[in-house]
């Protein structure tokens, strides 16, 4: 499994027409002030210029709505609003009077954005610093939950193929409500799937329930009569996987039944990833 976030870390100053929102600066000492400045000087200058930048990278905090501002151990400081882009020009320029030159960077991310994009996409991003690809589920409610997977699965867009790999799809703890179980599956698979599209599933034939392979099976049948549904039973497989086409896929951290009663992830898969998946399931076909 892997996350692989956007590669384009490079940033260029836009025009000034559209730098109302830089907010995002550092610092870097390159050489002693001059020896005409004075310290009482030098020292209010260095106040002014920690009230309109942020630290390093490593040290670094971001912005907050439209300020500029950085904080140390004790205190934060930051101006309201933030400086405009020329003002803010005009500060580096006179910074260089004093030995420092001033960076812009790319802005990082925000709690929002990283919430957002590992629903989004999944945790692989942040791991290799390479396009998003990862997904927690919120805590909510069950249709709610199963709303968030039906939108996160509807982009693997099957349209010849879907296997999934879930020892728990027709799970015994489904046979005391078999009725909405199988309705709720039927309702997650069968708008994903592309008319005349086929669908997989290798499951644990050990931990299924007969009422609820029949129930679910009845249900998809009903929904999409063109496809055509294969049950191969393994034990090969304990997580749980999706792959569209053979070349899109996702793990999922919990089985259907489960969604709703606990969080859980979502991450896509490399291709690297489904190769090996559809190596272990074309043994589990063949038998």
């Amino acid at each position: 499994m892997h996350i692989e976030t956007d590669d384009d870390n490079h940033f260029s100053a836009p025009p000034a027409t559209q730098c109302q929102h830089v907010r995002s600066v550092s610092v870097t000492r390159l050489s002693e002030p001059p020896g005409t400045v004075g310290p009482i000087l030098l020292t209010g200058v260095r106040e002014v210029l920690r009230l309109l930048i942020v630290p390093t990278w490593h040290d670094g905090v971001m912005d907050a709505a439209n300020e500029v501002y950085m904080q140390d151990e004790q205190v934060a400081f930051g101006f309201v609003p933030g400086p405009s882009h020329s003002d803010l020009f005009r500060i580096a320029r006179f910074a260089e009077t004093l030995g420092y030159a001033m960076t812009i960077r790319k802005r990082g991310y925000t709690l929002e954005k990283v919430q957002h994009q590992l629903r989004e996409d999944g945790p692989s991003a942040f791991l290799r610093l390479t396009q998003l690809q990862e997904d927690v589920s919120p805590k909510a409610s069950a249709p709610q939950a199963m709303q968030y997977v039906a939108e996160r699965l509807g982009r693997l867009a099957p349209q010849v193929e879907l296997i999934i790999t879930d020892p728990y799809l027709f799970t015994r703890s489904a046979r005391n409500d078999i009725d909405a179980y199988s309705q709720s599956v039927a309702s997650l698979i069968a708008p994903l799937l592309a008319n005349g599209a086929e669908l997989i599933a290798i499951v644990d034939e050990d931990v299924s329930h007969a009422d609820v392979r029949h129930a679910v099976l009845t249900q998809l049948t009903a929904a999409r009569g063109d496809t055509e549904i294969r049950v191969v039973g393994s034990k090969d497989f304990h997580d749980r996987f999706w792959i569209a086409d053979r070349c899109r896929g996702v793990i999922m951290g919990t089985s259907l039944y489960k969604i709703g009663r606990k969080i859980f992830f979502m991450d896509a898969l490399s291709n690297s990833d489904i190769a090996a998946i559809l190596e272990e399931a074309e043994t589990a076909l063949a038998l």
